[in-house]
This record gives structure tokens, sequence and C-alpha cells, in this order.
């Protein structure tokens, strides 16, 4: 080994370590002066340079004065940005902090980071609005405020604005813990035991008050309770379609996202009443604010074990040549709108899936998807970073979908509504201690704090069966969600311990890789393979969580893992066989400069 090398490698991991904790822990971008007016962009940097870390925190507070046309006269004084975004829709200044985990790459963190990024649009004061704001660390560390994209129609009547005073502060964040709720539909929507906070209910629930029609109005002439009535619980079995690998399981057959008894479906076309479809669906609510301290959720994954019966593949939808068997995700809170992920079925009969996209030729085409079958069907979102979101069946990569930010607002302690105000202790009570998706504030906010399954305002979406459903508030990686395989009776992390069935989990760690898990029919056999036997029944067991930075694959990160990475790295010959470390194709010093990072930050 050429010990001047290997000091030189070890000198520069540890400088560029030393030179990460001198770095800032909080930058300021300066806004004052920047300009809102058409087609102009404004590129603001702090003079902090920030840690490279594994989060971030962002605050965006700004004062915003008409400047010329229309736009002098409706705001003549400074006005807050946020009020400035309320205004063109109650709620969406919560949008202006937040959190973000940057652990996604790397453990560590990476550089250059998106902390968030998302656009705006609406009318304020009678005046049309757009623009996009990105939060942003750099490579060098700096902080980075970009306003882009301002749309303003008629600008040389309308006008532009500045920001007359304000800045966006972005702070170093230790990530929390990510939370995973899970639920098995053993005759209700209860969470897997050990499982996170979130929970379902029925969007049209009676006990949440009058659903909103089209106008976002209460009206007491929509029936409420509609969902409960067109789903039901039961087995498998009971509903005569294929057990999951040979087990029954308890599954929830969803309703359809319009209302059975609408009139217009006696009609032809019988397109369905959107007053009457927007009740229908369940609302999924995170619960994990503060203990999560954003009101949002920008990095999320949703796993389905679902069964689509024939029937609803094959219903057509009146006037198109495409289907539509399911309504994935509505991340509206109140179903105003069409959902934001279905599968579906074009005009060619090929079935396709996909989230938060422009438009359904965008959608990913796969015979991975098909009728009478269970499929395991993830879906990976980033919502705050602009990335787009992943689908995956059966741990296969499908491919690249759109990503999009959910709702979680709502502390379960102290419930507010989005503009503050405190909810009546009578109400929270009434609703189950759960927010309810039609109640506003005395000024008309709304709570803002769920996300919506087998939803959709057009009431696109038919029946199927769910044996198991997981939410988690982290990006899966690949590996991850390769991991977690197919359909399953017993569940998908938080596993059912009904479910042996003569056969064992033996865990087999090899070092450099991620630990898997394989069946073997008893402990000699997994013994035999080098592995770690787990226990009856394979599928009920998750193995630990792999650490990089154990390279020997002891269970402990200390000098040993050094020494014998080391060794590895310069023979080429150790019993490892992984010296890729950062998985580039590429086995040079950036593998040795990772496994120096990983080692001292830990896992």
């Amino acid at each position: 080994m050429d010990q001047s090398l290997l000091s030189a490698l070890v000198a520069s991991g540890i400088v560029s370590l030393a030179a990460a904790h001198a770095a800032a822990q909080t930058a300021t971008v300066d806004l004052a002066g920047a300009l809102i007016q058409d087609n102009t962009d404004q590129v603001r940097t702090s003079a902090e340079v920030l840690a490279v870390a594994r989060g971030y925190t962002y605050e965006i507070d700004a004062m915003i004065k008409g400047r010329s046309g229309l736009a002098s006269l409706l705001i003549p004084d400074p006005l807050p940005l946020a009020d400035v975004l309320d205004l063109s829709e109650p709620g969406q200044s919560r949008l202006l902090s937040g959190v973000v985990r940057n652990d996604v790459d790397d453990p560590c963190g990476v550089l250059p980071a998106t902390i968030f990024k998302d656009s705006f649009a609406g009318t304020v004061a009678t005046l049309d609005l757009e623009f996009t704001i990105e939060v942003s660390v750099q490579t060098d560390g700096r902080a980075r405020v970009d306003v882009t994209m301002v749309d303003i129609p008629l600008p040389f009547i309308t006008g532009s604005a500045e920001v007359t005073a304000g800045s966006v502060t972005v702070n170093v964040w230790d990530p929390v813990t990510p939370e995973t709720t899970e639920w098995h539909f053993n005759g209700d929507f209860a969470t897997a035991p050990g499982s996170g906070p979130a929970r379902i209910r029925y969007l049209d629930d009676p006990a949440f008050g009058d659903v909103w029609d089209s106008t976002d109005t209460p009206n007491p002439s929509i029936p409420k309770g509609i969902t409960e009535t067109q789903s039901v619980f039961g087995l498998a079995s009971s509903f005569g379609i294929d057990l999951i690998n040979g087990m029954d399981a308890g599954v929830y057959k969803t309703s359809p996202s319009y209302n059975l008894d609408d009139p217009a479906l006696d009609v032809f076309p019988f397109l369905p009443n959107p007053d009457l479809s927007r009740g229908i669906g369940l609302a999924m609510w995170p619960g994990e604010f503060p203990s999560y301290p954003d009101q949002k959720i920008g990095h999320w994954t949703l796993v389905w074990d679902m069964y689509i019966p024939q029937g609803s593949w094959d219903m057509p939808r009146p006037g198109e040549t495409a289907r539509y068997p399911v309504a994935l995700v509505e991340d509206s809170f109140s179903n105003n709108e069409s959902a934001d992920g279905f599968i579906q079925i074009d005009g060619a009969g090929d079935p396709g899936i996909g989230y938060a996209t422009e438009n359904f030729n965008d959608y990913l085409r796969t015979n991975l998807i098909a009728p009478e079958r269970w499929m395991r069907i993830a879906l990976v979102s980033d919502g705050y970073t602009g990335r787009p979101g992943r689908i995956y069946i059966d741990g296969a990569f499908v491919g690249l979908t759109g990503g999009d930010w959910l709702y979680n607002s709502v502390d379960a302690t102290d419930p507010r509504y989005g503009d503050g105000e405190a909810v009546d202790p009578a109400d929270w009570t009434a609703w189950g201690e759960f927010p309810s998706p039609w109640a506003q504030s005395t000024a008309g906010v709304p709570l803002g704090a769920l996300a919506l399954l087998f939803a959709d305002l057009p009431g696109r979406g038919e029946p199927v069966y769910i044996a198991n459903m997981m939410f988690t508030d982290k990006l899966m990686g690949p590996n991850e969600v390769a991991s977690m395989g197919s359909a399953d009776a017993c569940g998908i992390l938080f596993k059912k311990p009904i479910c042996a069935d003569g056969s064992g989990a033996c865990c087999l760690f090899t070092p450099g890789e991620r630990d898997d898990c394989f069946v073997a029919q008893n402990e000699a056999d997994c013994v035999a393979l080098g592995g770690t036997f787990q226990g009856i029944g394979a599928s009920c067991v998750v193995c630990p969580e792999f650490c990089p930075a154990d390279w020997n694959g002891d269970s402990f990160v200390n000098p040993q893992d050094w020494f014998d990475f080391v060794n590895d790295f310069f023979s080429r010959t150790g019993p490892h066989g992984q010296h890729d470390f950062n998985d580039d194709a590429f086995e040079n010093a950036q593998d040795f400069f990772d496994f120096v990072n990983h080692y001292f930050c830990g896992c």
C-alpha cells in the first residue's frame, strides 16, 4: 500500500470535514429592492457559507408594494408577502417556510441542494400574478434565491411591484426520524401496531359537516356517508378474488369515485355530477405536525397492495376511448379538482400510471399493470425540489413521473386553521379529533391538512381491492423499494405475525451492499448460506437497515471498518468485491472520500 497516498487521502478527508464543520449554521439572503415585473428574473445570494448538512429549514419574509401601473394604485403601501399569497388562495402563505431533508443521495448531505421550489399563481387585488420561487444552497455553500418565470398579463397596464424589505433565512437542520404508517384493512382503518401517526377517514364522514359544492360552499343537499355505503371490508376469499401468494388476507374494496345514485348515470352519456362526487373518497391525515416541523410534506412515498377486478378495468368512460380504473391520489385536501394520479388505460388499450403530470400523454405505459392480479405499486414523490417522482411495480422501476407536496397542517394538541385561528374545541371533538376537510375559519381559511385517495371530482375511478397501504415522509431509494418486493398477505414493512407458512427468513449480509432477506426452510439452510436466521415466517421479517460505514458487517462502526475498507480499496483482492463505493461506475479516489464522509457521519 502506498502510505504517502493513503496519508494524503486521509488528510484531504479530514480537512474537508473540518472545513464543513467550520461553516455557518445560518445564511440570510437580502430581498430588499427585488422587482416583480413581467419577464424579469431576480437572483440573490447570501454572504454566509453554509455547512453541508443532512437537512435545511427556510423562511421567506418580505414586504411588497406596487411600483407602477395598477399595482401602485391597488397596493400603495407595503403588504406582507404572506398576505399577498393568502389573497390569491387562502392558506397559501404556509409555503413560505418549511424544512427539507438533504440526505436522500448521501446520508451526510450533498451540495448543491434545492431546498424549495414552487410556483405561485392567483389574483391579488384584481391583478393576475404568476411567478416561481426557488431557494437553494449552491456548491460553494452560499444560499441563493431565484424569482423566475414572472408572468403578468398586460404588464403595461398592470405594472410591477417591488420588495421594500425582506429576506430569506436558511438554517442547517438535523432531520427528525422519518415516520411510516401502514394499514392492513382488517375490517377497519386501524393502523398496523407500531407504525406511525397517519390516520384515514371517509372523506364524506357526516361528522365533518356539510360537503362543499363546486363553489366551495357547504351544501346540505349533498348526501354524506356515501363512501362508506359504497365500499366494504372483507377477505380476499370472501370477495372471490385471488389469494395473495396463496394466503388469505383482509382487504378493503374501495368505493367508485362517483355516487352510484347520481341521476346523471341514468342518462347517456352519463357524466357524473361533480357536486355528488366531491365527498367520495378517503381522507388521509399525515398527523406529523409539529414533530415534523413543516405544514407540508414534500418528500414522501405511498405504497399500495392492489387488485383491479376485470369489471373495473373494462369500465368505459362516457365520450372517451380511455378508461380510468383507479384514482390513486388527489393532493388537494377538499377534492376540488381532478385527481393528480391515476391508473389509466389509453385508447390503444395500453395501461399507464402517472402523477402530477401535465396530461395523460406523459403517463408511463407498462404491462406490469394488469387486471385480476395482485400488484405492489409504489409512488415516490419529491415535491420540494422540483425533482420528478418515481413509479415502481413489484419492486421494479417503471420510470419517472411528476412530484408534488402534501398538506401536513394541524397539530392534534392545538388545532388551527391555515390563518392561525384556533379550532373550537367542541368542533374538534365533534370531528373525532380529525381535521374536517370542509371546515373554515371565520375568515374563510380552511384547515388544509389532508391528502385524498380514490377521489376525483369528475368521478373517474372504479372499485378496486386494497390489502395493504403504507405512507412515509421520505423518499424511499430504489434498493429500499426493491427490497419490499411484491404484494404480501402479511403486510409491507409492519408485518402481521400470522403468516408463518413453514419457511423462514434468512438475513444475508454482503459488505458494501445492503442487507437482503431470502427464504430458508430452516436455520441450518440459512447458516449454510452464511446468513443469520430470522425465524419462521419469511414474509413477516424485515431485515436490519444497512449502514454503509459498517464495511465489515459486524453491526459496529469502528476503526476496523476503516482498516478493512482501506485494505480492500488498495488491494482490490478483498472478499467484499465492492470498491465502487458511490456507485458511479468508477473505482477512484472519490470512492475513498465518500467512504470517509460516511464513516465520520455514521450511517
